[in-house]
């Protein structure tokens, strides 16, 4: 006596489901010979499950646990009763249940950094439940889990070329003059998508007697996790492998620049739609210096992720507009205009330097910080940037 199941999904040759799309399959099962079914209910559901430990193997240690649901979808498969017959026979059903369009991604993240320990999961469910006819017989669940991709973002960045600086001043005592670092970067766009280019140009002035010892680069992805939407936990934060560089020294009273152009990994997208956990990146530009002074560390914001618009926007979270053109979704190597509705790649930072050939990169970044005045406020650090980020933990 049993009840034998088969969950077959028909998910997509990428892999997984996208928010806003049906999610199709067919519920296979068989039913042994004197075990009755009253009817089966099926269901797509979708949660978040979360634990905070903070201070953990310590006398303060405390657990924080959070939950939230995204997508709860319901069926009730009535079994008619002429079914009911003795041998065992075989039925098949098809389901057709609707993604929202303003649900997170699949995650599994368990990670202990500080100390934090955090074991984050975010999973969706076909499920389908038995229920078994007989005052001993007990009901029986089926579970088959789907990866699903949200990568729909609503740019808050810029999608042009943007310019972003870090300067630092060194107490150099008996050295005439002011002794400053200066990295200076230009984004084609802050918003790219999902397996697109990165494009970065920069520089690094070492006004200064020392040798900065190397400059290195890295693409970082950042996890904030919250104990509700007020109230924010922790942050982690992991570099991109293969996403880094390094190079010579920069010797003192030298200028080094150079151009990047990155390909992003189709995986990478910032995580939202989620009250648990956020996911974003950034690129980080770091100036190696020599004892006993601090490195100079200069972080673009970036969104990675298929630009949509809001439209009906309600209390609980508002409703997703994906692109119409399939193109922009699927393109890998795709870029992003500069005003988002089309797939057109804007301008290259190059070209668009060109256009403006009677000004030099410097003189660029010289009039958009005031690099050369004397005015300064403080003798430690300066940050000019045009977009306010969160910082990353150190």
């Amino acid at each position: 006596m049993g009840i034998y199941c088969e969950i077959d999904t028909h998910t997509p040759p990428c892999g997984f489901f996208v928010p806003g799309r049906p999610v199709t399959g067919v519920l296979r099962y068989t039913l042994d010979e004197g075990t009755y079914v009253d009817n089966i209910i099926l269901s797509l559901k979708g949660v978040g499950n979360q634990i905070v430990i903070k201070d953990h193997y310590q006398k303060t240690e405390k657990k924080y646990y959070c939950d939230e649901e995204y997508v709860y979808i319901t069926s009730v498969i009535k079994i008619d009763e002429n079914e009911n017959v003795s041998g065992a026979r075989k039925y098949e059903t098809e389901f057709n249940f609707p993604l929202p369009t303003n649900i997170p991604s699949s995650l599994d993240y368990e990670e202990e950094q500080g100390n934090f320990v955090v074991s984050s999961k975010i999973s969706y469910n076909i499920r389908a439940k038995f229920i078994v006819q007989g005052r001993f017989s007990f009901n029986k669940k089926f579970t088959e889990e789907i990866q699903v991709a949200s990568t729909a973002i609503t740019p808050t960045l810029p999608m042009i070329p943007n310019i972003y600086g870090q300067r630092k001043k060194l107490f150099q005592p008996f050295t005439k003059g002011q002794s400053i670092v200066d990295i200076k970067a230009v984004v084609q766009s802050s918003v790219v998508l999902p397996g697109g280019k990165l494009e970065i140009a920069y520089e690094v002035q070492n006004d200064t007697n020392l040798v900065v010892k190397a400059i290195k680069t890295k693409l970082v992805e950042i996890y904030d996790f919250f104990y509700d939407k007020y109230y924010p936990m922790c942050q982690m934060t992991h570099n991109v492998t293969d996403m880094d560089s390094k190079t010579s020294a920069v010797k003192s009273r030298d200028t080094f620049k150079s151009a990047v152009e990155i390909v992003l990994p189709f995986e990478l997208h910032n995580m939202v739609h989620s009250q648990l956990v956020k996911r974003s990146y950034v690129f980080l530009i770091t100036a190696k210096l020599p004892s006993p002074h601090r490195d100079v560390k200069l972080e673009i914001p970036l969104e990675i992720g298929n630009p949509v618009h809001i439209e009906n926007v309600s209390n609980d979270r508002p409703q997703i507009v994906y692109p119409t053109t399939e193109d922009c979704v699927s393109d890998k190597n795709a870029s992003i205009g500069a005003a988002g509705t089309s797939c057109g790649p804007p301008p290259s930072y190059w070209q668009s330097i060109e256009e403006r050939d009677s000004l030099s990169l410097v003189e660029d970044f010289g009039k958009k910080f005031d690099l050369g005045s004397d005015e300064e406020d403080n003798d430690s650090n300066e940050t000019n940037a045009t977009t306010s980020k969160k910082g990353l933990t150190r």
